[in-house]
């Protein structure tokens, strides 16, 4: 590896599932730009999101922290500033990155607070309020289609549909084109100094609307009906039914999901050709064989899925498990893949760690051990946090192994899945009794994760369990504690 402190591109879809990477194993998902990065790098088969929500997704990937620290805990707008605030005492990764003497750049969807507080943090920066400004400049007057406009909630939203904008006039294409660019004034004008790139993409997000021929690459009617389509919610958390009444997915069918689907498929070929462009142009410029690049999703989408739509209020693998692939040129690997539990957030101290940059703790960890094939101490499961959105604050932790998935509802009844068993998730298992032991162990790894990143809802899970809490880890959560901790317990 270069002794050159390495670029570093991060490239980032929105509510883009694990399976809709042509790698991950879906002959439908046609994305050659990210298999062939696959190929090159490492791709993690067990990545997860910290939560499945857009900007404290993004906040954790900034600051290395989950949300509960850092403060944004549901999307911008949706409740009180109090709830989606990101912390401005916590540094962010492009800041340290900018004071350590990189380039900085971003393209693409923000959604962290509002965009023209975007520009002054970067050297080089273009926002989607950039994006739709020139468009309208262009002389479209933009909307998502003439389908897909109509997204009140009833039998009549479509979600999916053609834009009334061609490919070149595409809000993901100018990102694409932005970063682009970036790199072109970079190799030209800047080639002795690091940069740090971040494009992030609008979609696979709905209103799923591609252009042509995107929307119509594939034939719905190939597409196979979800193994969970069905699922009654029986036996779960009340809060799924309400979010599938709320959408009313409750009244869309299997071949209007089809339709739905057929579009995203279309979505990640057009942006998987718009990714090939960014890594083309690197390649160009000779920059690739010194430029770290990741590739990931903040969170996934149900897309039916529990005959649910959108994201959030459920640990589902369909919007917790994301597609993540790291190249980094000249750092040995021993394989193409890696299935150790990795948080997308993992990121951030990646990227610090390659560009010699100190920071603090944070509740990130570097991949680079893993990158390298090395023998490394690392956890056998991965923790992940919901706050709430839109219609209400609701809070949720999970926990999640190879066999075992946790969720902590305090509201509501508590989920376990045995994912050896039932990989679609359709049985609760957390109050049989069969599943005591099992249950007890996760309960245990989620107190004692409580303790490594110090989030406070542990008090009320412990106090839920009473006399059990002792059984399930609280003496492990007292040795890792905080000053709250013992406080609490203490009085």
């Amino acid at each position: 590896m270069s002794a050159q402190r390495p670029n570093i591109v991060f490239i980032m879809t929105d509510q883009h599932r694990y399976d809709f990477v042509g790698c991950n194993g879906n002959r439908l998902a046609q994305t050659p730009a990210l298999d062939a990065l696959a190929r090159d790098g490492v791709r993690f088969t067990n990545a997860f999101t910290p939560i499945s929500l857009c900007s404290p997704a993004r906040s954790s990937f900034m600051t290395g922290n989950f949300p509960h620290e850092h403060g944004m805990l549901a999307n911008e707008g949706n409740f009180h500033p109090m709830f989606v605030r990101l912390n401005p005492e916590l540094p962010t990764l492009f800041s340290r990155l900018r004071e350590a003497g990189y380039r900085t750049a971003f393209t693409g969807k923000w959604h962290m607070g509002p965009n023209d507080e975007v520009a002054p943090k970067f050297d080089f920066a273009r926002t989607m309020s950039d994006c739709y400004a020139w468009i309208k400049k262009e002389g479209y007057d933009w909307t998502w289609g003439t389908e897909a406009h109509r997204l009140e909630y009833g039998p009549d939203a479509e979600f999916c549909g053609t834009p009334a904008v061609d490919f070149d006039h595409f809000p993901d294409v100018w990102t694409g084109r932005q970063a682009e660019r970036f790199i072109d004034e970079h190799a030209r004008e800047h080639s002795d100094e690091p940069f740090y790139l971040q494009c992030w993409f609008y979609g696979p997000h709905f209103p799923i609307c591609v252009p042509p021929p995107y929307n119509t690459l594939v034939d719905p009617e190939a597409i196979p009906e979800w193994p969970n389509f069905r699922d009654t919610l029986e036996g779960k958390p009340r809060i799924h039914a309400h979010e599938k009444w709320r959408w009313n997915a409750e009244k869309i069918d299997w071949p209007h999901w089809q339709r739905i689907i057929a579009h995203s498929y279309g979505y990640v070929k057009l942006l998987d050709d718009v990714i090939g462009a960014i890594l083309a142009a690197l390649d160009r410029h000779g920059l690739a064989d010194n430029t770290l690049v990741a590739f990931t999703a903040d969170h996934g989408d149900n897309l039916g899925s529990h005959g649910l739509f959108n994201k959030g209020f459920n640990f589902y693998e369909e919007t917790m498990r994301v597609p993540l692939i790291v190249r980094w040129p000249g750092l040995p690997g021993t394989g193409p893949t890696c299935e150790r539990f990795v948080s997308t957030l993992d990121l951030t101290e990646t990227f610090l760690n390659a560009a010699g940059v100190a920071h603090g703790p944070l509740h990130s960890r570097d991949l680079a051990p893993l990158l390298r094939g090395e023998p490394v101490d690392w956890p056998d499961d991965v923790y992940a946090q919901f706050h709430g959105y839109e219609t209400t604050l609701y809070t949720q932790r999970m926990v999640r192994t190879a066999r075992w998935k946790y969720a902590y509802n305090p509201a509501d009844i508590d989920e376990l899945y045995d994912l050896e068993t039932d990989p679609a998730e359709l049985t609760n298992r957390a109050g049989d009794p069969a599943c005591r032991d099992a249950l007890d162990e996760m309960k245990s790894r989620m107190l004692r994760w409580m303790a490594r990143v110090d989030d406070r809802q542990a008090f009320v899970l412990a106090y839920h369990l009473g006399p059990n809490a002792r059984m399930v880890g609280v003496e492990e959560f007292e040795r890792q504690g905080g000053a709250w901790w013992q406080h609490h317990t203490k009085t």
